[in-house]
């Protein structure tokens, strides 16, 4: 076996930097191409990795004279073309294969590549397949990300060393095919390669100073850190850490990955004068390591000197909570603690805060790079971030709160266009706001789309009064970074970004965006939830509808509970903040975007609805509290005074108290005492009764309202306009019931009744009700006019209202033809059918009816889908039955009477038995079949036929029975859904109707007309200019002072919800961790309970331990019987005389738990025993299939009939392999040999590489133990001490020993595998007269190993090497080599537990010296 000297990945080591190369150049062919390069850099090339078509790599072979400005400037950067790394990670540690824990394992591939990726740095390492970097080539195998980011892993390496070198060094065939063997090969998964040649052989670590300096070159010139990372590691790696921390380079070390890594961490928390050789030694020996004195010193002292400088030394493991949470974050932290503590200004705060930005650590940033002493260029934050903006998946939307709180102004560093551009970079193509902003073109135009209005903009001029008002301070670094007259300029940038995040439905990010917002944030979430819903509406997939509708579902909630907390604490206030105009919204309203957006539950909300019923009683006092008569004599009271106005003024209405201005203190603004703001906002809404009366809270006075008032306050008030026009549109349903049943008739010129000609009027004043519906500007709805004919025509009431006028028209105009007179009979008196429809909407407002005539409404959509289902059936039975009881019937009416008609009356019952059962003889139904009677009208007889009855049973079993239970059904289930919810609903339909009145005119229809000729006189008066700002009940703009306090008073309302919610997540989170401790006390109970119960069963244990002792007594007879009977040659039927154990275990080495072989019992193990179930797992290691030197052919693969013969039983001369067995000659079965020891449940060569016999030698070298000079005695024997080894394979402990390599002889193997695994390789002659002198064959046979398979085992030779004298292993250092872990001296014991058959060697060498065992 070779043996590989441990290569260090360094960090920096000193060294003068060589000055550049002279300018003497050589050639050399590149694939086709002659190419000129310095002389020092001898070759370049591609390797293809056999057995891996995707993994290729460049490589370089350059001598030790190459500079490494030459090799970066000439190599890297005009051969290789790299991008520059903004990192290098240096990787360093041990170079012989060891094994980490699985979770520390994933923890390193994790980490180690998230970093390379993310910031695009390079890893450097020692480039072979062994040690870490075989760690490092497996984490970028193991990684989809670092393959499809092409990860730079530069393999720097000794030429010397690397297996198939003389091949790298010719003129190469583009690309090198090489091969990945065992011995010093390149590592496949690294992507370039520099090879040192100094023009040794076998030499390691020659490249370790050149490999320092160009690390230190490349970050000189990228101005990339250098962090070197320590994995397990021997003292080569000590002393590259100590030169790392030397040259200032931040190290982090692996803890728990084994040698010095595990001595640094574990020292990391000492004094560096507590260091101390012995406490190294004590550490070095639990992992099984010695080194010389010398040696110790040398250690012990780089150590002292890594832990001096522990400021740059940075410990990373698992199982320690005070370090970093992951290898990753604990890279980044070691770079920028040092760049810190250095205050370089070679590495600006842009560099740190990349890393940072690119591994998405905004704590770390925090931390440690935006403090409050940083001093930090804002372009560098906005770029950032614009950077997180455009993450993809909300990425780094914690990098967007940071720059916010950091006082990024936004004003400043985000203009118009910058947003376009980050709406056109953040939209996808065929995702729902992508489509919409390639219809609209710009953002903007989609905002209105949804919102129907221009929405206030950061770059307009024109800014609130409310933003220009409020200007909070804020709690954070904000308010000292930006100038307070610039921050309502951000607050307008807050929330166009508000809005693109929204749009784009990003969660986390809006709601971010939103709690910045440092004013009217109760309105953004009223208008987030319109947005997130008009997405909705328009997303073309339905993912997306209930993607954006979830989002929505947040902002609907949040909007109610703000809501809730601003009712609770002031009604009156919550009513303000509900009508206020928002100028930065397109104008409307809190409640009208609620409106718009059909948001129920907003509206349905106790303020609203207080809202609602303030405006509907119009000032005049109801008492609710009263019963059924008080509201029938309120409401005939309403009525009575609408027609006699002096009834008003006799105070026979109540009226509320208004304030009284002459009484008020002007210009002195009382203060709340609960809330600190001006309460000289407070309106007529408080109740009294007194003449004269003054506010608790304020100087206000409140009165009466005086006659005149009273008079307009009541007939201006909605409910008396809903009386007077219910009443007179009642009127106008008895005077249109009248001529249509007493007084019309045909037109002959003169006869015209007046009342139709009223009816006409009062029919085309309604007309005029329609149009004004539309042209009228309700909350500042300034759309164009097309979309308001839209929105009046989206509504049932409109649609009825116009099909009616459609009808009277119509009916109206062909009455005065005498020939169309009946047609127009038809027309009006449908046209009075939907008259009487249209007076069901008025009683909506009744809290009791409106619910019920909702749920009739949506029946009539279930009626809808009920006709169509009942249409299918009536058509197939009414044409089925039509064909065959009238065949060829002439007559279409006839026809479609039959088809339609009588299938659907029989539904309700009228069966036509007589003639679907027709008897001539029988009277029971008139029919003749005489053709011309039949022409001149009378009913033709029906065919008789069988079938016709038989349809129509089956019809009405499905129409009248199963068809109408259908419709029962659908009615039930419509009724149990919208019982819970017709409140709400109804509540939100009752506001339509109050708008609708409060905005009618006070004179009812037909007076009304009155009042459109006023409107026209006054809107040409006016220049044809739509008054349209006029304040209402429902909208209204304030003045700058009341709409600043408003406004604050609304920012602290949604504070302490906030503020509520949070600490109401505290309490749920307490409960929870409550619920859990009384679980876990209840398990604590249960596990007492099974204590105690464990003390019953001890003496069932000591029962149990009395049966164990009788039937190892039993044993012990029945293995005398069988040594008897072995003695006298007598062995029972089927039992062999032995049985191997360990080539039975499962599961199979190196096969990660996956290969497992069959059962097989022991009887069962010979082959003459016939075991016909017998079906074994066939395996042969991928390795073993690479065909090394060491391996045979895969005969498996080739047919039975024409397998290559090898040479069995005998010398393979070709091969210089002996194929022969130290047991007996062996069975070929089918070209292949089978283990003469029997069946092990696998086939195939599992781990060995020949068929047959794999010989192998163990040298077990001894001495006795002493003790102070003396023999160590033990009962009276000497006691035995052996060297033993701790396989790396295995994790056993074992004899030092191998495989014979083809053509060596025995006794060389036994010396070199003592010495490859015991010494590492080092020899002295000592030793080797010590093995000349030769040794007691202990054994020689069959091994019983755990790779045997049946066509493939071990047979070794045991021999003995006994120092007697102990004066020749008295100094010898041992040292674990490549396939061990761990070496020393053993006691020779019984119970000693060791790898394969060696258990039994040792016994015969302690019965051989007659030594204790």
């Amino acid at each position: 076996m070779n043996v590989q000297k441990e290569i260090e990945l360094p960090g920096q080591v000193s060294k003068s930097k060589k000055s550049d190369q002279s300018v003497s150049q050589v050639s050399f062919m590149n694939g086709s191409h002659m190419e000129l390069q310095p002389s020092n850099i001898l070759q370049y090339g591609k390797l293809k990795f056999q057995g891996s078509s995707a993994n290729t790599a460049k490589y370089a072979v350059i001598t030790n004279e190459a500079s490494e400005s030459v090799v970066y400037d000439n190599v890297m950067n005009a051969k290789w073309n790299i991008k520059k790394p903004n990192l290098i990670i240096s990787i360093t540690g041990g170079a012989r294969n060891f094994k980490m824990r699985s979770r520390l394992t994933r923890e390193f591939r994790r980490s180690l590549i998230k970093a390379a990726v993310s910031t695009g740095a390079w890893i450097v390492t020692g480039g072979t397949h062994a040690g870490v970097m075989k760690h490092v080539g497996d984490a970028i195998q193991h990684d989809v990300t670092a393959r499809s980011n092409k990860v730079v892993a530069l393999g720097i390496a000794t030429f010397g060393i690397v297996y198939d070198k003389e091949k790298l060094k010719k003129p190469p065939k583009q690309p090198l095919e090489y091969l990945c063997s065992r011995y010093n090969s390149l590592d496949k998964n690294h992507s370039h390669f520099i090879l040192v040649d100094d023009k040794s052989v076998g030499e390691y670590g020659k490249e370790i100073e050149f490999r320092a300096t160009l690390e230190r070159h490349i970050s000189d010139v990228t101005k990339a850190p250098i962090v070197c990372i320590l994995l397990q590691g021997g003292p080569g790696s000590l002393e590259t850490v100590y030169n790392a921390l030397a040259k200032g380079t931040p190290v982090v070390v692996v803890g728990d990955s084994g040698g010095w890594a595990n001595v640094l961490a574990s020292l990391y928390s000492e004094n560096y004068n507590s260091v101390t050789e012995n406490i190294i030694s004590e550490m070095l020996n639990d992992q099984g390591l010695n080194y010389s004195s010398q040696k110790l010193s040398e250690c012990t002292n780089m150590a002292r000197e890594c832990i001096k400088l522990k400021k740059l030394l940075s410990v990373f493991s698992m199982d320690d909570h005070s370090s970093a949470t992951a290898l990753d974050v604990a890279i980044l932290q070691a770079v920028l603690s040092v760049e810190t503590q250095k205050k370089s200004v070679q590495t600006p705060v842009k560099d740190h805060l990349r890393l940072a930005f690119a591994w998405n650590r905004s704590d770390i940033a925090q931390t440690e790079i935006l403090t409050d002493d940083s001093n930090v260029d804002p372009a560098v934050l906005a770029g950032f971030f614009k950077e997180a903006l455009k993450e993809p998946m909300e990425a780094k939307h914690a990098f967007i709160k940071l720059f916010l709180d950091y006082g990024l102004d936004l004003h400043a560093h985000m203009s118009d266009s910058d947003l376009s551009s980050l709406y056109e970079a953040t939209s996808r193509k065929n995702s729902p706001f992508g489509d919409l902003l390639e219809r609209k073109k710009t953002h903007k135009r989609v905002l209105k789309s949804i919102i129907g209005q221009e929405v206030s903009y950061s770059t307009e001029d024109k800014v609130s009064n409310g933003q220009k008002a409020i200007n909070r301070q804020r709690l954070t670094r904000r308010s000292n970074k930006i100038d307070k007259n610039d921050e309502t300029k951000n607050q307008a940038k807050l929330r166009d970004l508000f809005h693109w995040a929204l749009l784009l439905n990003k969660k986390e990010t809006a709601m971010l965006f939103w709690h910045e917002l440092t004013e009217e944030q109760f309105p953004a979430s009223v208008v987030a939830n319109r947005l997130l819903i008009g997405m909705a509406k328009r997303s073309p997939h339905q993912e997306s509808k209930d993607e954006y509708k979830q989002h929505a579902e947040i902002y609907k909630n949040l909007s109610v509970g703000i809501l809730s907390k601003c009712y609770d604490n002031s009604p009156e206030y919550t009513v303000k903040i509900l009508i206020r105009k928002l100028d930065n919204w397109g104008g409307f309203t809190c409640l009208q975007h609620a409106v718009d957006n059909k948001d129920y539950e907003f509206v349905s909300h106790r303020a609203v609805q207080f809202l609602l019923d303030k405006v509907w009683l119009g000032g005049i006092q109801k008492d609710e509290s009263k019963g059924f008569w008080y509201s029938i004599g309120f409401w005939f009271m309403l009525l009575l005074c609408s027609f006699f106005p002096p009834l008003i003024v006799c105070n026979l209405i109540k009226f509320e108290e208004t304030v009284d201005e002459a009484g008020s203190d002007d210009g002195n603004l009382s203060q709340d005492e609960e809330t600190g703001f001006h309460s000289n906002l407070e309106t007529s809404f408080t109740k009294g009764s007194g003449t004269k009366k003054r506010s608790e809270n304020n100087d206000q006075t409140y009165r009466d309202p005086k006659p005149h008032e009273k008079l307009v306050a009541f007939y201006n008030a909605p409910i008396v306009k809903f009386v007077l026009n219910v009443f007179f549109y009642l009127l106008f349903l008895i005077l249109f019931a009248y001529i249509l049943l007493f007084n019309f008739q045909e037109f002959n010129g003169q006869n015209i009744f007046e009342g139709e000609i009223v009816l006409a009027v009062w029919i085309l004043v309604f007309a005029f009700d329609e149009i004004r519906q539309i042209t009228e500007t309700k909350v500042n709805r300034g759309q164009g006019f097309g979309n308001k004919v839209s929105n009046w025509f989206d509504q049932l009431d409109n649609k009825l209202d116009l099909l009616s006028f459609v009808l009277f028209l119509l009916g109206f105009g062909l009455r005065f033809d005498k020939f169309s007179f009946e047609a127009a009979r038809v027309l009006l008196a449908f046209a009075f059918i939907v008259y009487c429809l249209r007076i069901l909407s008025m009683f909506t407002v009744h809290e009791e009816l409106g619910p019920k005539l909702l749920m009739v409404g949506k029946m009539l959509k279930d009626i809808a889908f009920f006709v169509f289902i009942l249409i299918v059936f009536l058509l197939a039975y009414g044409v089925a039955s039509q064909s065959l009881l009238y065949p060829n019937e002439s007559d279409v009416g006839t026809v479609f009477t039959g088809i339609l008609s009588k299938p659907y009356w029989q539904i309700y019952g009228e069966l036509f038995l007589p003639e679907i059962v027709f008897d001539p003889r029988a009277d029971e139904f008139n029919c003749t079949y005489d053709m011309q009677e039949i022409s001149a009208g009378y009913q033709r007889c029906p065919e008789q036929n069988v079938i016709v009855p038989i349809l129509s049973a089956g019809y009405m079993l499905l129409a009248n029975v199963l068809l109408l239970n259908l419709l029962i059904a659908m009615f039930s289930y419509t009724f149990d859904s919208l019982v819970t919810k017709t409140g709400v609903i109804w509540r939100y339909q009752r506001y339509a109707l109050i708008e609708e009145y409060h905005y009618r005119p006070w004179l009812p229809v037909p007076f009304s007309i009155f009042s459109y000729a006023w409107s026209m006189l006054t809107y040409v008066c006016y220049g044809f200019k739509e008054n349209g700002g006029k304040d209402s009940a429902f909208a209204k703009h304030y003045s700058q002072s009341d709409l600043q306090h408003l406004i604050r008073w609304e920012n602290h309302q949604t504070l302490s919800y906030l503020e509520a919610q949070h600490l109401s997540g505290k309490d749920e989170i307490s409960s929870r961790v409550q619920s859990v401790t009384e679980r876990l006390d209840t398990l604590a109970n249960t596990v007492d309970s099974v204590s105690a119960n464990l003390g019953n069963q001890k003496k069932l244990s000591r029962r149990v331990k009395a049966l164990e002792g009788k039937l190892n007594e039993s044993n012990e007879s029945l293995q005398w019987l069988i040594c008897a009977f072995r003695d006298s040659n007598f062995v029972p039927k089927n039992q062999p005389k032995e049985v191997h154990i360990k080539a039975r275990t499962s599961p199979y080495p190196n096969t990660n738990d996956k290969v497992f072989r069959c059962k097989v019992d022991d009887a069962m193990v010979p082959w003459n025993v016939p075991m016909h179930d017998y079906s074994p797992v066939n395996y042969t290691a991928e390795i073993v299939k690479q065909l090394p030197d060491w391996a045979d052919i895969h005969l498996e693969l080739e047919p039975e009939i024409g397998r290559t013969v090898l040479p069995y039983n005998q010398i393979d001369h070709k091969k210089k392999v002996d194929r022969t067995s130290y047991i007996r000659p062996y069975a070929v079965v089918n070209g292949i040999p089978r283990n003469p020891m029997g069946r092990t449940g696998l086939c195939g060569r599992g781990l060995l590489g020949r068929y047959g016999p794999n010989h192998a030698a163990d040298p077990i070298v001894t001495r006795w133990r002493t003790e102070n000079g003396a023999v160590v005695l033990q009962e009276n024997k000497p006691v035995l001490e052996f060297i033993a080894i701790k396989r790396e394979d295995a994790d056993e402990w074992a004899i030092p020993g191998g495989m014979v390599d083809p053509g060596e002889n025995i006794s060389k193997t036994l010396e070199r595998e003592f010495t490859e695994e015991s010494l590492d390789g080092k020899i002295d002659e000592k030793i080797k007269q010590f093995f000349c002198i030769g040794g007691t064959e202990i054994y020689r046979g069959y091994s019983d190993d755990h790779r045997n398979t049946d066509n493939a085992w071990i047979e070794t030779i045991a021999i003995n090497f006994h120092d007697k004298s102990g004066l020749v292993l008295k100094d010898i250092q041992l040292s674990p080599g490549d396939e061990a872990k761990k070496v020393k001296w053993k006691k020779v014991d019984k119970s000693l537990k060791l790898f394969a058959s060696h258990e039994k060697f040792i016994a015969q060498v302690a019965n051989l010296h007659k030594a204790y065992y």
